[in-house]
């Protein structure tokens, strides 16, 4: 559908304007489109990226399958924790909200401790 849209847009209003970029949703991202864009009508399209074959990651992780916090934000890898199970070390993971409050809170101490001084 989208193409012979283009194509008629051209046709019909080729001399009073000159299209230069076409913007489309995702339900519009197709080869064709891009090379009929591209090579055929001189213009540069923006189409949203159709996530083909994605999933809906499983709950409490995100699409790179690393564990979300309660607040919804991914977790970074913490180290580990041999106290967890003797046999096995358990990988720890935190907030990245967790991890920026508390180097503020540190870089904020630090300031205090070198202005006593």
């Amino acid at each position: 559908m989208a193409i012979p849209l283009m194509e008629y847009l051209k046709e019909t209003y080729g001399d009073t304007f000159v299209v230069k970029n076409y913007i489309m949703d995702k339900g519009y991202d197709v080869k064709e489109i891009y090379r009929k864009v591209y090579e055929e009508l001189k213009a540069q399209v923006i189409i949203s990226i159709n996530p083909r074959g994605a999933y809906a990651p499983p709950e409490g992780l995100d699409e790179n399958a690393a564990p979300v916090c309660s607040m919804g934000y991914s977790m970074v890898y913490w180290g580990y924790d041999e106290t967890y199970n003797a046999s096995s070390k358990e990988k720890r993971h935190i907030c990245r909200i967790f991890i920026s409050d508390f180097i503020s809170l540190n870089l904020f101490f630090m300031s205090l401790m070198n202005s006593a001084d």
